[in-house]
């Protein structure tokens, strides 16, 4: 009794220890866990998919745009964005949003070709400021459409950065949100339009994303900062595009929630855009909720302009213009698809917004996933003294399987992202770990039963009596028992006419039959007293036939 329960305290120690270890490990939150969790929710978004709302269109600069004769290669003139932008506007968009950034002078305008001829070739052509110049043409009908966002985007590298990025409406932001905005994503470099376009934009926002370690987008900034400008919140191109959407006048705002309107899964602070309240964390980052790509919904940019495009579906939608074509490097990752046109993330992030429908994960979601790796994992130790192996493996594939509905039920019905796997895999390892050790405790109990009995009971009984070590009781016990004492009559007299190696073998002769016989019917040898057997039954396991078996 005393090894026993010291072997026990032993093993919850250990692995109270090891439970310790696995909540640390999760806190600390290393790349593999993360993966993992990230895995998981890429799971939950394939097989059950956002429906898109379909509020928007993409005019896609498409290969087969690039392949236009009258278009060429990208970068297009400045003439035929202009143009674009106009018979996209003719038909009555909510917003038109660029995900592309203009940064360079348009080198096609008369003005600027007759000018490097004028150096090339050292002839004065008489160029002057009533020439064309596409970009200022560009400008104007950007402010004559009243609902352009222009985009930029940020960079590693601090020397992009020639000029830093208009806000057109700064958000207003309440002295404890500003406070709790602690993690935004810094912008160290970025690339801006031509400061002319940004001039007359309704909105100007940053398209660019955050991708996981494998390179897939889960989750995208709704704000940024820059370093120059530590005190200034920029908004995502999604935002922008929402905002101009429901009004180019609008401002944005971010507070922190009240108490009586949190939950107990609310995020903590929420950004709002007209009627748009949108969940926003500490990070600035939001997860997107990706429906499937729609070839429906891309129209190619240059069916727009040849007017062959049926422009009536531009009407009340939210038009971005973007491309689809590998050789501008726009081609993203996300759980629905590896390769992807980029705009597609900011496209669920827009419908996700005037939809109403987010993802979340706040922080009371992980304190809750800690709470129950801790429950369930000491639960498993707790009754691993007391339970069979088998019983043990059911409790555990129960408990696993409750955590993953549990989860499984909180996406569908609460769009929220509950990790199952690693706590599944914690109570697991502990499961296997804690049956490995009984294992060895019911093993080395078992060799004891042999050690002691192994040569005086038959291998059927050993069997039974090894499968179940607890029926012997340390200390003895009081029962009915069947006892036989068999020995040679007149030995001693008979022993007198044998050599000692024949009386050996008379001996094995008498006693091995004697001795397997008491075996077979389940009687346990006692001891061998020279010429003598002592034998009983009903030990030490129970027979109640005990008197039968020892007559037999």
């Amino acid at each position: 009794g005393v090894l026993f329960v010291l072997f026990f305290s032993l093993l919850f120690v250990f692995l109270s220890l090891l439970l310790c270890l696995a909540i640390g490990l999760r806190v600390s939150d290393i790349t593999f866990l993360q993966n993992l969790r990230s895995l998981t929710f890429d799971s939950y978004n394939q097989i059950q998919p956002r429906q898109s709302t379909g509020d928007v269109i993409i005019v896609d600069i498409d290969e087969v745009s690039l392949a236009q004769d009258d278009l060429g290669q990208w970068p297009w003139s400045r003439d035929d964005i202009a143009d674009l932008v106009q018979k996209i506007s003719s038909a009555g968009p909510r917003a038109i949003v660029f995900d592309l950034v203009f940064a360079e002078e348009d080198r096609t305008s008369p003005h600027r070709v007759l000018r490097t001829l004028e150096d090339d070739v050292g002839k004065d052509f008489g160029v002057s400021e009533d020439w064309p110049n596409y970009d200022q043409e560009f400008a104007q009908v950007i402010g004559e459409t009243g609902n352009v966002v222009t985009g930029y985007v940020w960079s590693s590298e601090p020397l992009a950065t020639r000029r830093l990025p208009k806000i057109i409406h700064p958000f207003i932001i309440s002295s404890e949100a500003k406070n709790r905005l602690s993690s935004v994503p810094n912008m160290i470099g970025v690339t801006t339009n031509l400061p002319a376009f940004t001039k007359y934009a309704a909105g100007n926002g940053n398209f660019g994303v955050r991708a996981g370690l494998d390179g897939i987008i889960r989750q995208v900034p709704l704000v940024f900062r820059h370093e120059q400008e530590p005190g200034s919140l920029f908004p995502s191109l999604a935002i922008e595009a929402v905002r101009v959407a429901t009004d180019p006048k609008l401002f944005s705002r971010i507070n922190v929630y009240p108490n009586s309107q949190m939950g107990l899964f609310t995020a903590p602070l929420q950004m709002q855009l007209g009627s748009q309240n949108i969940p926003l964390n500490e990070d600035g980052l939001f997860y997107v909720y990706y429906a499937p790509a729609n070839p429906d919904n891309y129209i190619p940019a240059y069916s727009v302009l040849n007017g062959t495009a049926q422009t009536n579906q531009f009407k009340d939608k939210i038009v971005f213009v973007a491309t689809s074509a590998e050789g501008l490097k726009d081609i993203r990752s996300t759980p629905m698809d590896l390769f992807i046109p980029g705009v597609e993330v900011h496209r669920n992030v827009v419908e996700q917004i005037l939809s109403q429908e987010y993802l979340q994960r706040p922080l009371l979601v992980e304190a809750f996933e800690l709470v129950v790796i801790f429950a369930v994992g000491f639960l498993i130790i707790c009754i691993v003294p007391f339970f069979s192996m088998g019983v043990l493996a059911l409790s555990t594939a129960s408990l696993i399987s409750m955590m993953f509905m549990l989860s499984w039920g909180a996406f569908t019905q609460q769009k929220l992202l509950i990790d199952p796997v690693y706590p599944s895999l914690c109570v697991i390892f502990i499961f296997i770990l804690a049956s490995i050790l009984s294992y060895i405790r019911l093993e080395h109990d078992r060799q004891q039963v042999r050690k002691a009995f192994g040569l005086y009971i038959s291998p059927d009984y050993m069997n039974e009596l090894t499968s179940n070590p607890k029926s012997l009781r340390l200390g003895g016990g009081v029962k009915t028992l069947s006892i036989m004492f068999s020995d040679i009559r007149n030995f001693t007299s008979i022993g007198e006419q044998f050599e000692p190696d024949e009386m050996i073998r008379l001996m094995n002769d008498f006693l091995t039959p004697m001795s397997d016989k008491i075996m077979q019917n389940r009687g346990t040898i006692d001891k061998y007293i020279g010429d003598a057997i002592m034998a009983f039954w009903n030990a030490p396991l129970d027979d109640d036939y005990h008197a039968r078996h020892a007559c037999q």
